[in-house]
């Protein structure tokens, strides 16, 4: 598989920055997949991108068992600090990721592919209350991706992209609001809204 050659689970263990860049490929490819083939399930655009993720992080999984059982470690977690950077990196490469196709894609389009994520952040006007709202699904998302980890490995993928996608929705839509439709400020805006969010998004 094409997709699977691109990164192999050494290398993103020992170079997680990877991670960024190739989470950015795999989002876009599952939203232009979604847009092709089912434009009108909001699920389409997560179930692509996670499709997509499995097979590396069936490796690193893989990877991390072996680590475990010759390192015999007597702290649990001591085995596997090594891949949390390679989580963290594909989590803002999601997020970013699905923040840009949020703004460049036709209203209709994002009306259809991201209704899910405008709902869950929608009736929140407040900064203060969006902040709260998103650091509680954190806490809850930091949760279930330990027990989908340990229960099934690859399932941690769909929690981690699914957040990524309501981080990147309201980093989106923050710029959105900010710039008032002028596009010359796009750049500051998406700053201002990356700052003002992504930290909240990484549990």
């Amino acid at each position: 598989m094409v997709l699977e050659s691109l990164l192999t689970a050494q290398i993103a263990e020992r170079k997680p920055l990877k991670m960024l860049p190739l989470s950015v490929l795999y989002s876009s490819i599952g939203v232009l997949l979604a847009l092709w083939i089912f434009p009108s399930n909001y699920l389409a655009v997560i179930a692509f991108t996670v499709i997509a993720m499995i097979p590396l992080m069936v490796n690193i999984m893989r990877l991390e068992e072996s680590k475990e059982e010759i390192s015999k470690s007597l702290i649990p977690l001591s085995s596997h600090r090594d891949i949390f950077p390679f989580f963290v990196y594909m989590f803002v490469g999601l997020t970013i990721s699905f923040a840009i196709w949020f703004l460049i894609l036709p209203h209709e389009a994002v009306s259809q592919l991201f209704s899910s994520q405008i709902s869950a952040i929608s009736g929140h006007v407040a900064i203060n209350s969006i902040f709260t709202k998103i650091f509680i699904n954190n806490i809850r998302v930091l949760a279930f991706s330990i027990i989908f980890s340990l229960l099934y490995g690859a399932g941690a993928i769909f929690i981690i992209t699914w957040n990524a996608s309501l981080v990147g929705v309201a980093i989106a839509n923050t710029a959105r609001s900010l710039v008032a439709g002028q596009s010359a400020n796009y750049f500051g805006a998406f700053s201002i809204g990356v700052a003002r969010y992504l930290t909240h998004g990484i549990p």
